[in-house]
């Protein structure tokens, strides 16, 4: 599992080719999983009801999404390619029962951006980290 948070966009996506091309099984499509991150902070009550904590956009670090950034045997996936949908409800679950979609669980930084407030986050971060 790679957890370096310094890694650079090429690095990760070099170490990703790296483990796809090196896994035994011959994977078709590798793909990136991030940890599960709350976009909401939670609230944690008792039995009663009452309020114990809030936790604000907790992560799930057992629980992982699909990061979106894949690699791939292109002549094979090709073959597999839906005329139309998308590859994660036509292609993906196909290549599950095959056995032929391997995980590269990373837990670096990256950010989903759906909003202004998530651009302005990630500005955030990026300028804290340089």
């Amino acid at each position: 599992m790679q957890d370096d948070a310094r890694l650079t966009n090429s690095d990760l996506i070099d170490k990703m080719v790296a483990a796809h091309s090196s896994a035994g099984n011959h994977p078709m499509v590798t793909l990136l999983l991030i940890p599960y991150k709350s976009r909401f902070g939670t609230v944690h009550i008792d039995k009663q009801n009452v309020v114990k904590k809030f936790e604000e956009k907790p992560e799930f670090p057992d629980v992982w999404i699909n990061g979106g950034i894949y690699v791939a045997n292109a002549r094979s996936v090709l073959n597999h390619l839906p005329e139309k949908g998308d590859i994660e409800k036509e292609t993906f679950p196909k290549l599950v029962g095959s056995g032929e979609l391997m995980a590269y669980p990373y837990r670096g930084f990256w950010s989903l951006i759906d909003s202004i407030k998530d651009i302005q986050e990630v500005e955030t971060k990026l300028r804290s980290r340089a």
